[in-house]
């Protein structure tokens, strides 16, 4: 119905489970916070003018992923811990768990990127 169609997205928390000690998702820039500009705030948080207004908390909707570069799970200090899995971008753009996409990563990475998400297909679908 209407209400499904304006219901919020949900939190990136909800969609994959980040790994340990993971806080912020970063952009698919293609380049890495240097952690070398952080500056620490009275909260135990981070600034890095490098890279602002490339994070976003777990609680928050995550980025979408792009066809060059795959989302970055990375620590509160910006810390990089790894780049996001295939399947944690296939969930976050809304494929089934039994999506195939290529084998070597840097193909799945585009063919996930290029694609229209499912989700947001229906949606728009549903409106037309």
């Amino acid at each position: 119905g209407a209400a499904e169609l304006r219901a919020s997205p949900p939190a990136l928390r909800d969609v994959v489970a980040p790994p340990p000690g993971a806080a912020v998702c970063m952009s698919p820039t293609g380049r890495l916070p240097d952690r070398s500009r952080n500056v620490p705030r009275g909260d135990g948080t981070f600034a890095n003018a490098t890279i602002r207004r490339c994070m976003r908390p777990v609680d928050a909707v995550a980025w979408t992923c792009t066809a060059g570069n795959r989302l970055i799970w990375c620590t509160a200090d910006y810390r990089v811990l790894r780049r996001f899995t295939i399947a944690e971008q296939l969930a976050v753009q809304t494929f089934a768990r039994n999506y195939r996409v290529g084998r070597r990563p840097a193909v799945a990475t585009v063919g996930v990127g290029q694609a229209v998400p499912p989700l947001f297909a229906h949606k728009f679908m549903a409106c037309v």
